[in-house]
């Protein structure tokens, strides 16, 4: 046998789906399945829930996302950093509902790059729902952290989400 068959098999016959779905794609979608009955579920036992559209949201909060202060455009999509994203301040984990008070728009990125609340409260909550899933871990880290102003975290989101739009554009 040449080189050449080496390198370059013989093609596969037609009926053979030379790129075949990974054996964990159904076992995944069953995962992911799972996970959003069970945030459904959270969602219903938290309370009243609005029937409120994406853009109300938006038109409310003048297009401008909540944590970093930076106009959100609507022509990005996921999982462009700059998409469009409803964040609940109170999260659903937590407790939160799914109503027009408890939403605000937000970047994907800024979204997704939320880090400890910043208030004492929100700590709080986060290290009592930590330790009850978790009872073997100290997390008294999150709530030894000092308080941080709205202002500091805004401006902290705002750097990041520029640093990472500036990623975006070399």
């Amino acid at each position: 046998m040449d080189e050449t068959h080496q390198f370059f098999p013989e093609p596969a016959p037609s009926d053979v789906n030379p790129f075949p779905e990974p054996k964990t794609s159904e076992r995944s979608r069953a995962v992911k399945r799972k996970q959003d009955r069970r945030r459904r579920e959270r969602i219903r036992a938290n309370g009243p829930q609005d029937d409120c559209t994406f853009d109300e949201i938006a038109e409310r909060d003048h297009w401008t996302c909540a944590l970093c202060g930076e106009p959100v455009e609507r022509q990005y999509n996921a999982p462009d950093p700059r998409t469009a994203s409803l964040d609940h301040i109170k999260d659903v984990a937590l407790g939160g509902t799914d109503t027009r008070d408890n939403v605000r728009l937000t970047h994907l990125f800024c979204n997704q790059d939320k880090r400890l609340p910043s208030s004492i409260e929100g700590r709080q909550s986060l290290r009592a729902l930590l330790e009850s899933r978790y009872p073997d871990v100290d997390f008294s880290r999150i709530t030894d952290l000092p308080e941080r102003t709205t202002e500091e975290t805004r401006d902290d989101a705002r750097r990041r989400y520029k640093k990472k739009i500036a990623n975006l554009e070399h």
